[in-house]
């Protein structure tokens, strides 16, 4: 068979590779977006998101009162809290960021202690803590607000969602920075307007 005769068999094997390899990557790129997307939902369900509605409790201060937590007030009020234990190292790494959101943030800081009222008692007392600590024991609250891993920072929006969070340390200016504005935002929008994205540089 001359070489002429056998060249449109080569052409259509070349044609159908380069189809295979097409769809393949095809495929592979929806795979991956797939997999994205699930571990994104996986993610949502684990951890607190913005627009996510939270329960309101009511849990005891440090110094004594009480402080209601996720109460319902004008659409641009809010709370930021901070989840953490006693034993965490990287909630106590945070401590300095939180005392500077207590003091530049125009919205309530309230820390909330997974512990005793007792071990929340001596934390404060050996640590410079300068916002205010209530302790939460109710570990169904917790659930509640998907507090799965501390630290953990939620921003709870005058309709008692969510409007920002974000877990790990809090070290250096660009966390602090990232949720400062977020409260900016939160006090700037309108009611009802869609809640601040979950910082993806969440660590």
């Amino acid at each position: 068979m001359s070489a002429s005769a056998t060249r449109p068999w080569l052409i259509a094997l070349l044609v159908g590779l380069t189809g295979v390899t097409a769809l393949a990557g095809v495929l592979m790129m929806r795979n991956s977006e797939l997999r994205t997307t699930t571990e994104d939902l996986m993610e949502r369900s684990r951890f607190a998101h913005p627009g996510a509605y939270v329960p309101e409790f009511e849990a005891p201060l440090v110094g004594g009162d009480a402080v209601r937590v996720g109460t319902l007030g004008a659409p641009t009020d809010g709370q930021l809290l901070f989840f953490f234990n006693t034993t965490c190292e990287y909630c106590r790494a945070s401590i300095p960021s939180i005392n500077a959101l207590a003091r530049r943030a125009d919205m309530a800081v309230i820390g909330v202690s997974l512990d005793s009222l007792h071990l929340a008692e001596m934390y404060v007392h050996d640590h410079d803590v300068t916002y205010p600590v209530a302790a939460l024991t109710e570990r169904r609250i917790a659930e509640l607000y998907r507090v799965r891993a501390v630290p953990m920072v939620i921003l709870v929006d005058g309709y008692g969602r969510v409007a920002y969070a974000r877990r790990g340390v809090l070290e250096g200016s660009a966390p602090l920075d990232s949720i400062l504005d977020a409260v900016r935002t939160l006090r700037a929008r309108e009611p009802e307007s869609a809640a601040v994205a979950l910082d993806a540089g969440s660590s």
